[in-house]
């Protein structure tokens, strides 16, 4: 609902504000950033320790592989 707004302020077009939610959901280094996250940890039987190390090896993929594969994307579209 917000994204038209951050776009007006940014400058950036609309589509680049929404296709910025990639690196939102993807990129949580500590599980309590992701409410799902801390609700596994109360319900299943799953250290905070194994899901700190799941998280950020999944933030450091999408950094490492994700960041350039969305630029060129991007690029592809024309948005940058």
């Amino acid at each position: 609902p917000l994204a038209q707004q951050i776009s007006d302020t940014t400058g950036l077009s609309l589509d680049a504000v929404l296709m910025t939610q990639f690196f939102g959901f993807t990129t949580m280094f500590f599980p309590y950033q992701g409410p799902p996250l801390v609700v596994a940890l109360g319900l299943c039987n799953i250290t905070a320790n194994n899901l700190l190390k799941t998280c950020s090896a999944l933030a450091l993929v999408v950094i490492l592989l994700g960041a350039p594969l969305n630029y060129l994307w991007w690029s592809m579209l024309d948005l940058i």
